[in-house]
Protein backbone atom coordinates (compact mmCIF):
# COMPACT_ATOMS: atom_id res chain seq x y z
CA UNK A 1 0.00 0.00 0.00
CA UNK A 2 2.93 2.30 0.52
CA UNK A 3 6.35 2.28 0.13
CA UNK A 4 9.31 0.30 1.85
CA UNK A 5 10.91 1.83 4.80
CA UNK A 6 13.84 4.18 3.40
CA UNK A 7 14.64 6.64 6.03
CA UNK A 8 17.08 7.83 4.48
CA UNK A 9 15.31 8.58 1.44
CA UNK A 10 12.21 9.77 3.13
CA UNK A 11 13.89 12.60 5.04
CA UNK A 12 15.60 13.95 1.78
CA UNK A 13 11.93 13.67 0.14
CA UNK A 14 10.61 15.26 2.85
CA UNK A 15 13.25 18.12 2.82
CA UNK A 16 12.51 18.51 -1.02
CA UNK A 17 9.11 19.08 -0.31
CA UNK A 18 9.44 21.46 2.75
CA UNK A 19 12.27 23.40 0.38
CA UNK A 20 9.84 23.55 -2.46
CA UNK A 21 9.43 27.48 -3.42
CA UNK A 22 6.10 29.23 -3.14
CA UNK A 23 3.95 28.58 -6.18
CA UNK A 24 2.86 31.05 -8.67
CA UNK A 25 -0.99 29.55 -8.80
CA UNK A 26 -2.86 26.99 -7.40
CA UNK A 27 -5.92 25.14 -8.11
CA UNK A 28 -8.13 27.55 -5.95
CA UNK A 29 -10.72 27.85 -8.75
CA UNK A 30 -11.00 24.68 -9.91
CA UNK A 31 -11.91 23.97 -5.96
CA UNK A 32 -14.46 26.40 -5.40
CA UNK A 33 -16.44 25.60 -8.60
CA UNK A 34 -17.08 21.81 -7.56
CA UNK A 35 -20.55 22.90 -5.84
CA UNK A 36 -21.23 25.33 -8.50
CA UNK A 37 -21.21 22.44 -11.14
CA UNK A 38 -23.09 20.11 -8.84
CA UNK A 39 -25.47 22.75 -8.89
CA UNK A 40 -26.31 22.93 -12.45
CA UNK A 41 -23.91 25.95 -13.82
CA UNK A 42 -23.31 25.69 -17.67
CA UNK A 43 -19.83 24.34 -18.97
CA UNK A 44 -19.81 27.78 -20.60
CA UNK A 45 -20.20 29.35 -17.04
CA UNK A 46 -17.67 27.17 -16.18
CA UNK A 47 -15.15 28.11 -18.77
CA UNK A 48 -15.40 31.79 -18.34
CA UNK A 49 -14.87 32.04 -14.73
CA UNK A 50 -11.66 29.87 -15.21
CA UNK A 51 -10.80 32.35 -17.77
CA UNK A 52 -11.59 35.79 -15.77
CA UNK A 53 -9.99 34.54 -12.48
CA UNK A 54 -6.87 33.81 -10.61
CA UNK A 55 -3.42 34.08 -11.54
CA UNK A 56 -3.22 34.04 -15.52
CA UNK A 57 -0.65 31.31 -14.94
CA UNK A 58 -2.80 29.42 -13.76
CA UNK A 59 -6.28 30.08 -15.66
CA UNK A 60 -5.32 27.09 -18.40
CA UNK A 61 -4.91 24.11 -15.81
CA UNK A 62 -7.71 25.55 -13.52
CA UNK A 63 -9.80 25.30 -16.54
CA UNK A 64 -8.75 22.09 -17.71
CA UNK A 65 -9.40 20.55 -14.29
CA UNK A 66 -12.53 22.05 -13.68
CA UNK A 67 -13.87 20.67 -17.56
CA UNK A 68 -12.97 17.50 -17.16
CA UNK A 69 -14.90 17.16 -13.55
CA UNK A 70 -17.48 18.35 -14.98
CA UNK A 71 -18.62 15.27 -17.07
CA UNK A 72 -18.78 14.16 -13.79
CA UNK A 73 -20.00 16.88 -11.39
CA UNK A 74 -23.03 18.56 -13.96
CA UNK A 75 -26.62 19.09 -12.31
CA UNK A 76 -25.81 15.90 -9.36
CA UNK A 77 -27.19 18.03 -6.88
CA UNK A 78 -30.89 18.97 -5.98
CA UNK A 79 -29.61 21.28 -3.28
CA UNK A 80 -26.94 24.01 -2.59
CA UNK A 81 -23.70 22.22 -1.98
CA UNK A 82 -22.57 24.02 0.89
CA UNK A 83 -18.68 23.66 1.83
CA UNK A 84 -18.05 21.63 5.04
CA UNK A 85 -15.80 24.32 7.10
CA UNK A 86 -12.61 21.43 7.76
CA UNK A 87 -9.59 22.29 6.82
CA UNK A 88 -6.96 20.66 8.67
CA UNK A 89 -5.55 17.42 10.31
CA UNK A 90 -3.98 17.75 13.76
CA UNK A 91 -1.50 15.20 14.25
CA UNK A 92 0.22 16.73 16.52
CA UNK A 93 0.52 20.31 18.13
CA UNK A 94 3.54 21.00 15.38
CA UNK A 95 2.29 18.99 12.97
CA UNK A 96 -0.69 19.94 10.66
CA UNK A 97 -1.75 18.28 7.31
CA UNK A 98 -4.08 20.90 5.05
CA UNK A 99 -7.38 19.19 4.09
CA UNK A 100 -8.77 19.33 0.45
CA UNK A 101 -12.12 21.66 0.14
CA UNK A 102 -14.63 19.41 0.79
CA UNK A 103 -18.32 19.95 -0.22
CA UNK A 104 -21.54 18.31 0.32
CA UNK A 105 -23.48 17.24 -2.46
CA UNK A 106 -27.22 15.78 -2.01
CA UNK A 107 -28.22 13.71 -4.90
CA UNK A 108 -31.85 12.15 -4.97
CA UNK A 109 -32.04 12.88 -1.31
CA UNK A 110 -29.00 11.17 -0.80
CA UNK A 111 -26.14 13.44 0.99
CA UNK A 112 -21.99 12.90 0.06
CA UNK A 113 -18.88 14.59 0.74
CA UNK A 114 -17.46 15.19 -2.52
CA UNK A 115 -13.25 16.21 -3.07
CA UNK A 116 -11.66 17.05 -6.16
CA UNK A 117 -8.37 15.97 -7.10
CA UNK A 118 -7.13 18.62 -9.40
CA UNK A 119 -3.49 18.40 -9.39
CA UNK A 120 -2.88 16.65 -13.00
CA UNK A 121 0.61 14.77 -11.96
CA UNK A 122 -1.20 13.29 -8.44
CA UNK A 123 -2.07 9.82 -9.81
CA UNK A 124 -2.69 7.61 -6.74
CA UNK A 125 -3.13 3.89 -6.27
CA UNK A 126 -6.22 2.74 -4.50
CA UNK A 127 -4.61 2.34 -1.43
CA UNK A 128 -3.21 5.89 -1.58
CA UNK A 129 -7.28 7.01 -2.21
CA UNK A 130 -8.26 4.59 0.51
CA UNK A 131 -5.69 6.44 2.78
CA UNK A 132 -7.00 10.02 1.91
CA UNK A 133 -9.93 8.86 2.20
CA UNK A 134 -9.48 7.75 5.77
CA UNK A 135 -8.22 11.25 6.59
CA UNK A 136 -11.29 13.17 5.32
CA UNK A 137 -13.44 11.02 7.57
CA UNK A 138 -11.95 11.20 10.53
CA UNK A 139 -11.60 15.13 10.00
CA UNK A 140 -15.02 15.07 9.51
CA UNK A 141 -15.66 12.94 12.23
CA UNK A 142 -13.67 14.65 14.67
CA UNK A 143 -15.45 18.01 13.73
CA UNK A 144 -18.93 16.33 14.63
CA UNK A 145 -20.51 15.50 10.83
CA UNK A 146 -22.47 12.56 9.84
CA UNK A 147 -20.85 9.44 8.66
CA UNK A 148 -21.94 10.40 5.21
CA UNK A 149 -20.48 8.19 1.86
CA UNK A 150 -17.03 10.34 0.30
CA UNK A 151 -16.35 10.53 -2.99
CA UNK A 152 -13.14 11.93 -4.20
CA UNK A 153 -13.10 13.63 -8.27
CA UNK A 154 -10.53 12.58 -9.42
CA UNK A 155 -8.96 13.73 -12.93
CA UNK A 156 -5.52 13.24 -12.66
CA UNK A 157 -3.55 11.68 -15.70
CA UNK A 158 -2.13 8.06 -15.84
CA UNK A 159 -0.27 8.50 -18.69
CA UNK A 160 1.03 12.18 -17.24
CA UNK A 161 -0.63 13.89 -20.38
CA UNK A 162 -4.38 13.31 -20.47
CA UNK A 163 -6.38 13.71 -17.57
CA UNK A 164 -8.67 11.03 -16.78
CA UNK A 165 -12.29 12.06 -15.08
CA UNK A 166 -12.92 9.36 -12.48
CA UNK A 167 -14.76 8.89 -9.27
CA UNK A 168 -13.56 6.73 -6.07
CA UNK A 169 -16.31 6.56 -3.62
CA UNK A 170 -15.83 5.17 -0.25
CA UNK A 171 -18.84 2.47 -0.41
CA UNK A 172 -16.49 1.42 -3.10
CA UNK A 173 -13.16 0.85 -1.06
CA UNK A 174 -11.82 -1.46 1.42
CA UNK A 175 -11.45 1.96 3.93
CA UNK A 176 -7.77 1.99 5.28
CA UNK A 177 -7.47 0.67 9.01
CA UNK A 178 -6.21 3.08 12.13
CA UNK A 179 -3.36 0.77 12.13
CA UNK A 180 -2.12 2.05 8.21
CA UNK A 181 -3.27 5.28 8.82
CA UNK A 182 -0.82 5.19 12.63
CA UNK A 183 1.81 3.75 10.73
CA UNK A 184 1.66 6.07 8.15
CA UNK A 185 1.25 9.37 10.45
CA UNK A 186 4.52 7.48 13.17
CA UNK A 187 6.93 7.49 9.78
CA UNK A 188 6.24 11.06 9.04
CA UNK A 189 6.47 12.33 12.60
CA UNK A 190 9.96 10.33 12.90
CA UNK A 191 11.11 11.97 9.67
CA UNK A 192 9.82 15.59 10.91
CA UNK A 193 11.45 15.19 14.02
CA UNK A 194 15.28 14.33 12.36
CA UNK A 195 14.56 17.26 10.20
CA UNK A 196 13.92 19.27 12.58
CA UNK A 197 16.50 18.20 14.72
CA UNK A 198 19.42 18.20 12.20
CA UNK A 199 18.60 22.19 12.05
CA UNK A 200 16.34 22.48 9.18
CA UNK A 201 14.12 25.27 9.63
CA UNK A 202 10.73 24.34 7.99
CA UNK A 203 9.31 27.45 6.50
CA UNK A 204 5.67 28.49 7.51
CA UNK A 205 3.29 28.17 4.48
CA UNK A 206 0.71 30.54 3.48
CA UNK A 207 -3.05 29.38 4.49
CA UNK A 208 -4.83 31.94 2.19
CA UNK A 209 -5.11 29.04 -0.93
CA UNK A 210 -6.84 26.02 -0.59
CA UNK A 211 -4.13 23.52 -0.34
CA UNK A 212 -3.37 20.39 -2.68
CA UNK A 213 -3.70 16.86 -0.92
CA UNK A 214 -1.74 15.87 1.91
CA UNK A 215 1.96 15.34 0.53
CA UNK A 216 3.20 12.28 -0.18
CA UNK A 217 6.67 12.66 0.42
CA UNK A 218 7.30 8.95 1.05
CA UNK A 219 5.64 7.57 -2.14
CA UNK A 220 2.90 5.93 0.11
Amino acid sequence: MFAELDPAGDLERLKGWHSRPPASWNYQIAHSLVPRMAEGVSKEQIAAACAAKGAPSGRRPNADAALTAYQLLAGRSTNRCPRVPVSKYNLRKDIQISISPIHLIIEKSHPRFAVLNPRKGLVLSEGQISIWMKILKDSCAREGYENYPFEIIDVSAPNRKTRVARIWRSDGLQEASDGILTSVFQRYANTFDILVQSGFKVPDRPTRHPPAPPPNPFGF
